[in-house]
């Protein structure tokens, strides 16, 4: 297995976390790694074979990548006392088409604070700047979103401004992302009633974590 995974923060979080539930990795097969531009690895596909307490051997593949945060943003319109979010709408490569789901990004560094994170990425899809205390977390601990191949796991933070129609109708089609990283993004503005029509699992989870937080209904 190449060294340079070894070494790679994500698999360390990886095999600590499996380790830590009592479970012994008997063996690691490297399948494939990706990286751009020549830096640090993006994700590695292992194949392993895990000892469980309960004493089962289980073969399981696992794609490793950065941690991630989901930000849901909360926008209540004192024109209307209407309660609107914004989203963002880009092609995923799952099927080609068009996905909206709320701002997110992943950890490169596995150092970085995911609040920092969570900011950084607001800036970035959003054009929104805010200072760390202004977003809360909307569940206790991260989520497991695809638990059968990804090793990952998921933190929903949210934030609550105060807004008019004017600035949301200034944000709505608005194009930002990272250009440089291939990343091309629109801005979709949806009264909060409207977030579970897409269905993604950015949308169904941060609305139904909102909820509970909340406590109201969309």
């Amino acid at each position: 297995m190449s060294q340079k995974v070894l070494h790679n923060l994500q698999f360390k979080r990886w095999k600590e976390r499996v380790e830590s539930r009592g479970n012994i990795i008997k063996n690691i097969d490297l399948l494939a790694t990706i990286s751009r531009n020549n830096n640090s690895i993006l994700y590695s596909f292992l194949d392993c074979k895990l000892l469980t307490p309960e004493g089962n051997e289980i073969p399981r593949c696992v794609l490793l990548g950065g941690d991630s945060v989901v930000i849901v943003p909360v926008l209540t319109c004192i024109d209307n006392d209407e309660i609107y979010t914004m989203m963002i709408e880009q092609r995923r490569i799952i099927d080609g088409d068009f996905a909206v789901e709320f701002p997110s990004g992943s950890l490169e560094n596995l150092d970085n604070d995911l609040g920092e994170l969570a900011l950084q990425e607001l800036k970035e899809e959003l054009l929104l700047s805010l200072k760390r205390q202004d977003i809360k977390p909307l569940a206790n601990g991260p989520l497991k979103i695809n638990p059968t191949v990804e090793g990952n796991l998921v933190y929903f933070f949210y934030f609550e401004e105060r807004v008019t129609i004017k600035y949301l109708s200034k944000m709505n089609d608005r194009k930002t992302g990272k250009f440089s990283d291939g990343e091309y993004l629109r801005i979709k503005v949806f009264k909060m009633s409207e977030v579970a029509d897409n269905l993604t699992s950015s949308a169904l989870i941060g609305i139904k974590l909102l909820e509970k937080t909340l406590n109201c209904y969309f």
